[in-house]
């Protein structure tokens, strides 16, 4: 189902990047919102640590309670600090400091909002930090003191990053799981498509008549409209071989008159007119049969098991050629199906068995095997004798259309011809070789179908 170029591999392909693509994006929104909240939580509590640090200080005594909340503004380098200024001037400063001042960006670049608060990130010996710091009126001098508090973003990075590598995993897991499910729905909606051409292609190489099975509404019509199809098809065929026939049995007859006619005078004009008609009988034939053949490798639905029909030919030929005692040996695969008219397969099988009997010393060999054109889909009909076999120059000419190698021996000439014309019909060939046994190898390439074992006898 999932060939490349099939309708299952573009829904899904289409499916899945759109889901990835969505799945990408709703990331980078979650992700952003998260960051966006997580500065916003940060800010808030570095307020409520400056909000401390003003309650907690002594105007009078120029002194911060040491206990105003948070242990981190004692532990030096924790990034963690406070301080108090008055103007340039440094009033108090928390331990983790050590007694060194931040120093804030000048009100000009960052001024004060309208709570005299202003936020601002900065480089404090190479670490990042958030400072908050707010100005503010105490005691009863007025004094103007400046209150900042800073914390490390490097906390905050870290939550963020935690957030995103979790946010990745799930939405990998998630994505993984939502294009498996894509996949099984694909599956899942396009099997009795699947089922519809696996019934249509029974019906190509002959293993069914018509379309068989249940399908969904939306797919019914079609395997409706394939049936009728074929109905109609087989229905033209059947017209068209009758109108053969017709046309067959209404110019054998006057045909048969002309050349008994030619045949009950005498001289050479009774003689030219014999011969031609005689020449015009095996055209009408050829052609008469090649139109027939024609329609009928046309017509989908058409099938046969090759075994019983060279069963029954072999029973055939033992009568016919009982008095010469030949030793005929036949292999052919057990539940091998031709896939085509049964009639034609007696016609091409019984042309080359007959001829091979004719020729034959003694031994004539016929099996089958897979191979040919694809050995999925074709087999070989191979026919040997012992005789005398056609030499390699003379093989093109053998299987031309009424031309005979040898006047001596009964036939019209056709069959050979008939043969490959057929086998040309179902887009396959005859091939005439050398035989192991001597004689004549006659390699038949015909359409498959169906399971196969093996019957040896």
């Amino acid at each position: 189902m999932f060939a490349r170029g099939s309708l299952a591999v573009r829904l899904a392909l289409v499916a899945s990047l759109w889901s990835l693509a969505v799945l990408a994006f709703a990331g980078v929104v979650l992700s952003r919102n998260y960051e966006a909240r997580a500065e916003r939580q940060f800010a808030a509590v570095a307020n409520v640590y400056l909000l401390n640090l003003i309650a907690a200080f002594n105007a009078a005594s120029g002194e911060v309670d040491p206990e105003f909340g948070e242990p981190r503004f004692d532990l030096f380098g924790s990034g963690y600090s406070w301080q108090v200024t008055e103007g340039a001037e440094l009033v108090a400063v928390s331990p983790s400091r050590a007694g060194v001042q931040i120093q804030p960006p000048p009100l000009d670049r960052v001024p004060y909002n309208s709570d005299f608060v202003r936020e601002m990130r900065l480089d404090d010996n190479g670490e990042r930090v958030l400072a908050l710091e707010r100005l503010v009126i105490v005691g009863e001098k007025a004094r103007a003191l400046n209150f900042l508090v800073a914390m490390p973003l490097s906390a905050l990075n870290d939550d963020i990053s935690s957030f995103s590598r979790s946010l990745v995993v799930f939405l990998v897991i998630f994505g993984a799981g939502l294009v498996a499910a894509t996949v099984f729905i694909i599956v899942l909606g396009l099997r009795p498509l699947a089922s519809l051409r696996a019934k249509v292609e029974a019906v190509i190489d002959g293993s069914s008549e018509t379309v068989e099975g249940v399908f969904p509404r939306e797919i019914a019509p079609v395997s409706d409209e394939i049936n009728r199809l074929i109905s109609q098809n087989r229905n033209v065929i059947e017209r068209a071989r009758s109108h053969v026939g017709n046309l067959a049995h209404a110019l054998k007859t006057p045909l048969s008159v002309i050349v008994n006619e030619a045949a009950g005078g005498r001289g050479a004009r009774y003689a030219a007119i014999g011969e031609q008609a005689a020449a015009i009988r095996r055209l009408v034939d050829y052609h008469l049969e090649r139109a027939r053949t024609i329609a009928v490798a046309a017509n989908p639905g058409t099938g046969a098991e090759v075994a019983p029909i060279i069963a029954g030919l072999e029973r055939a030929m033992r009568k016919i050629h009982a008095d010469r005692n030949l030793n005929l040996t036949v292999d052919i695969p057990f539940g091998l199906r031709f896939r085509g008219d049964a009639r034609d397969l007696e016609e091409m099988s019984g042309n080359l068995i007959d001829n091979a009997c004719k020729w034959a010393a003694g031994k004539v060999s016929v099996r089958a095997e897979a191979g040919g054109i694809d050995p999925r889909t074709t087999f070989v009909l191979i026919v040997e004798d012992d005789g005398p076999g056609i030499a390699p120059g003379q093989r093109d000419e053998a299987v031309q259309r009424g031309r005979r190698l040898d006047e001596q021996t009964p036939g019209t000439g056709l069959g050979l011809s008939i043969v490959a014309d057929l086998a040309e019909a179902y887009e396959g060939g005859l091939e005439l070789g050398d035989s192991p046994l001597g004689g004549l190898r006659a390699a038949l390439t015909l359409p498959a179908t169906g399971q196969r074992g093996r019957r040896r006898r």
